[in-house]
């Protein structure tokens, strides 16, 4: 299932998203000279050299154009990173920016999105509709604003490490994610953080969060410290702010430190007491291709809880939900090697 998962704001920078272009370009075009390119992606001028030298600035078309000679079946590629690793997309229709833009734009809307990157709301639908191609550098900035992704989208087409403008982001991420890993109740004080309660405070309190999730005030400490360190809150009037996008892909490390983070929060919802959890369970029988269905069907319900979080107008509770879906049994061609058939069978 895909274990991509709402939490920070990586991108708590500026960017320089024309540098970002120019830089990205030039890593596309690899040995190739300027000329050749231009030439072979059918212009008459040395339009590449433009790119690279910030005189002129490619669309999101002239991207695609290049993507299409450098890095095989992008298109697929491009609808497998909007719609998650266990979609099949839309392959058989002809690839638009619009419509792959609307994709990971979700439930988003358009007054939201233009306050993010301080445009008109009419210029922002122009781009859903797909009057004409942003340039790459909006592209970019769209991408970060919608998903926060940039790095993932950056790493179908080249080695993000080559582009220098992004270098500090890449720290930040790795920041983050550290976070996410070595200090566990981030995502908890972080909620904290956000209700009412803790709004109520006439300032910050350590103890009083440590009381609100029954945490030692040794682990709120630390972890506030991290936080901070990480960009993933700032102080504001004498108490912390959150960002208001929050996203890290947990796919990114390895899988034994993203199992460690599912028991970890599976764990803890157990040990809770009957009255402050809900919890289910079903145990079932079924083909390779149900149980691959089930699998996305419960990606898109997160993604579908999510959304409905965001649009909590007050904050009350803070909680810890967990989806896990577990093999039971043993594949055959396995059983004799673990020794559960005897030679008899």
């Amino acid at each position: 299932m895909d274990s991509d998962v709402r939490f920070w704001n990586n991108l708590a920078m500026k960017v320089e998203w024309t540098k970002v272009s120019q830089e990205l370009v030039r890593s596309l075009r690899g040995r190739t000279t300027q000329g050749g390119l231009s030439r072979r992606l059918g212009f008459k001028t040395n339009v590449v050299y433009r790119w690279e030298a910030g005189l002129r600035e490619p669309t999101a078309d002239d991207l695609l154009k290049l993507l299409n000679r450098r890095v095989d079946n992008i298109e697929g590629a491009l609808w497998r990173f909007a719609q998650g690793p266990n979609s099949e997309g839309p392959f058989d229709s002809e690839f638009s920016w619009s419509s792959w833009l609307k994709t990971i734009r979700g439930d988003q809307s358009v007054a939201e999105i233009a306050n993010r990157l301080e445009l008109s709301q009419q210029a922002v639908r122009r781009i859903f509709r797909g009057d004409s191609s942003p340039p790459l550098s909006r592209l970019l900035q769209l991408i970060d604003c919608l998903s926060n992704r940039v790095i993932g989208f950056v790493e179908l087409m080249a080695d993000p490490s080559t582009i220098k403008s992004l270098k500090g982001v890449l720290a930040l991420v790795e920041a983050q994610l550290a976070m996410t890993f070595e200090h566990l109740y981030a995502e908890a004080i972080i909620a904290c953080f956000e209700t009412q309660g803790y709004a109520a405070l006439p300032a910050h309190s350590n103890d009083w969060i440590a009381g609100r999730l029954d945490l030692p005030l040794s682990v709120v400490e630390t972890t506030i410290e991290a936080l901070v360190a990480a960009r993933g809150i700032q102080v504001r009037h004498g108490k912390f702010k959150t960002q208001d996008h929050r996203m890290v892909n947990t796919q990114s490390r390895s899988r034994t430190e993203s199992r460690r983070l599912a028991r970890h929060w599976t764990q803890v919802s157990m040990d809770l007491h009957e009255d402050r959890t809900r919890s289910g369970y079903l145990v079932f029988s079924a083909d390779q291709e149900t149980v691959d269905d089930v699998g996305r069907i419960m990606t898109q319900a997160m993604h579908q809880v999510i959304a409905r979080i965001a649009k909590s107008k007050t904050v009350e509770q803070v909680s810890a939900l967990t989806v896990n879906m577990a093999r039971l049994d043993c594949p055959l061609h396995l059983v004799d090697s673990i020794g559960l058939r005897s030679s008899k069978d």
